[in-house]
């Protein structure tokens, strides 16, 4: 199962790299996630990632970290699930709305944290 968190953090690495080269392509799947159901795609995947670091954690060389991610990113799905559609939507409109070195910042975040899974597992 470390293997699966491992190409988890590769792939996290991959698409924070990919926002920093092209930060309007969260905008276009901004646009995409904010028409009906879909926004609730975000909070599932956090869910379960969430459930898959949980329960790959002993296996991992740093379990606690693969465990803090989890507990995390299981948390925020389920808070996320538990909010309306429409302040869903807002909250991605409003992440859109911030300028290209915003979304590139947050791209090297999301990087920095893939390599971080990538390393504990």
């Amino acid at each position: 199962m470390n293997k699966v968190v491992l190409t988890i953090g590769v792939l996290l690495v991959i698409w924070g790299l990919w926002i920093v080269i092209r930060p309007e392509f969260i905008r276009k799947i901004i646009q995409v996630l904010c028409k009906g159901l879909l926004v609730y795609i975000p909070p599932a995947v956090r869910v379960l990632l969430g459930i898959v670091f949980l329960l790959s954690a002993r296996e991992c060389r740093v379990p606690w970290v693969v465990m803090a991610f989890g507990i995390i990113m299981f948390a925020a799905g389920i808070v996320m699930f538990m909010m309306k559609a429409g302040k869903l939507r807002s909250m991605f409109e409003w992440w859109g709305k911030r300028s290209l070195t915003a979304l590139r910042v947050m791209g090297l975040l999301a990087a920095a944290v893939g390599g971080v899974i990538a390393w504990a597992a």
